[in-house]
């Protein structure tokens, strides 16, 4: 109870940190929040799913691979679509580095991001990318030189204030998690 409870000041403080921002005004703001706030949720679906995936003996590398192949034959019918008959555009030459730069870089990100699931619950992985998330929004600030409201000021502290409280309730919790899990896997003393 203590872990979910935990979890509210760090969904509340993503909430002020990023709804009371001014770009988020308006019918294009609302889009974007909305867009982010569906992307969230489709984040913690996958993480779920990548655990059970994992948990059924598919490697880090193996979901990498599986999961970059379903996006091409996803997205493939979809390019050809939209590019028609014209084929697609070639980048200009300057262009192809930071492609391959963006690439390799996404590739890194999403390979390490299943190996850090391989060790740590979907719910962690969700904390962590609401932290990664924050940090994204301090570093705008910091970047674009965002006027910081009051909310964006509070909605911050209160994803730290929430972080600190799942990362204590979950250190109090594993002392009692660790025996149940390590029976149930036939791992242990079962009296």
């Amino acid at each position: 109870m203590r872990i979910m409870a935990s979890l509210v000041p760090v969904v509340l403080g993503l909430a002020l940190a990023s709804g009371t921002e001014e770009s988020m005004v308006g019918r294009t703001g609302f889009l974007g929040f909305s867009a982010a706030l569906l992307n969230n949720c489709l984040d913690c679906v996958s993480n779920v799913v990548s655990k059970k995936l994992m948990a059924e003996d598919l490697s880090p590398s193996e979901l990498q691979f599986w999961s970059g192949l379903l996006a091409v034959i996803m997205q493939l019918p979809l390019s050809l679509l939209v590019s028609g008959s014209q084929g697609f555009p070639t980048p200009p030459q300057q262009l192809w580095g930071v492609i391959g730069v963006d690439a390799t870089a996404f590739y890194v990100q999403s390979l390490s991001a299943y190996m850090t699931m391989s060790i740590v619950g979907p719910v962690t992985m969700s904390v962590a990318n609401t932290v990664k998330r924050g940090l994204l929004i301090a570093l705008s600030v910091w970047y674009f030189h965002n006027l910081v409201t009051t909310l964006n000021a509070l909605g911050m502290a209160l994803i730290l204030v929430g972080v600190t409280a799942y990362s204590r309730a979950r250190q109090r919790e594993a002392p009692r998690v660790a025996p149940v899990l390590a029976n149930e896997k036939g791992v242990g003393d079962p009296g």
